[in-house]
Formats: structure tokens, C-alpha cells, sequence
């Protein structure tokens, strides 16, 4: 049985030595495994593309990818990433339960307008131009001018969010 899997994943070769016959059944094994380890991740994760979720999406695609070119084993690689969805899921509910630890991991929401006037400061701070801010502003409300916007501020994501003056 041992000789079977080792010739059709090519187990005991180097990657210059895989050959296209055994890539085939490697990226096989890595799709479906992708998949279930998507499915164990929080739907979310994937979702908000906080810089804790993208770290997470980085090093999974980097690895998986190496374990179909066999740059690096197949199942320690495979059982390494399922090991980090394990991590990043732990993470999750660490933060979900201690809000300090969650500003650590996740980060925070920052304030760049508030009645209408904007903080250049925070601007600063976030390498975020008055022309980038006008730009969002345009795209995601339809409105010209900031003194229309009660509240604008950069959330975790990277996002720049809204929310417009009443009236």
C-alpha cells in the first residue's frame, strides 16, 4: 500500500523528480483539503480580510502551493495548515472573549471626520490623503462634501465607512 501512495503522489521524489501524473492527484488532495480547512474556518474569515484574516489566507496559499509542486511534503504540509486554521480559530474565540486581546490581534477602528470636520491628524497617522478621503466619500455615499458626514472612520478592514448627517 505504501509503494501505491508513494507512486502516485510521489512522495519519496524531489520536485524537479514529480512528474505530471503524480502533480495531478497532489493538487487533488491539496483542492479538497483547501475546502474542508475553508469550511472550519470561520465563514467570516474570509469574509472581512482583516489583516489577521489575510495573514491567514497568505500563508495557506503560500504553503498549499508548495505541496503540489513538492517544493515541500504533502501531508506534513497539509496537517501544518489545518494546524493554523486550528490557531486562527482559537485566536478568534480568544478575541471574541477578551477585548484587549482582540485589539491586539484584530486592531481598532479609528475616527478620521466627526460633525463634518476632519481630523488630519488621524489622516496623517494612516497615510490617508484629504483626496483619498474624498474619493471614498464620493464612491460609497454619493456626497461631495464632508461637512455632510457625522461620523467617517477607517475600520479594521482597511475600510473607510460613512455614516451621513441626518437631514
Amino acid at each position: 500500500m505504501w509503494t501505491q501512495l508513494n507512486d502516485l503522489f510521489g512522495l519519496d521524489r524531489s520536485a524537479q523528480e514529480l512528474e505530471f501524473r503524480q502533480m495531478l492527484p497532489r493538487a487533488l488532495v491539496v483542492f479538497i483539503s483547501g475546502i474542508v480547512m475553508v469550511r472550519m474556518a470561520d465563514k467570516r474569515s474570509f469574509a472581512k480580510k482583516s489583516a489577521f484574516d489575510v495573514l491567514l489566507i497568505l500563508i495557506l496559499g503560500s504553503i498549499m502551493g508548495r505541496s503540489i509542486t513538492g517544493s515541500e511534503r504533502l501531508f506534513p504540509t497539509i496537517g501544518a495548515c489545518f494546524f493554523l486554521i486550528l490557531l486562527h480559530r482559537l485566536m478568534s474565540l480568544a478575541a471574541c472573549r477578551w477585548p484587549v486581546f482582540e485589539k491586539m490581534v484584530k486592531g481598532h477602528t479609528d475616527v478620521l471626520v466627526r460633525d463634518g470636520h476632519v481630523l488630519t491628524q488621524t489622516l496623517r497617522v494612516h497615510h490617508i490623503s484629504e483626496e483619498d478621503l474624498a474619493e471614498q466619500l464620493r464612491l460609497k455615499t454619493r456626497l461631495s462634501d464632508i461637512k455632510d458626514v457625522s461620523i467617517a472612520s477607517l475600520e479594521r478592514s482597511g475600510e473607510i465607512s460613512f455614516i451621513k448627517k441626518d437631514g
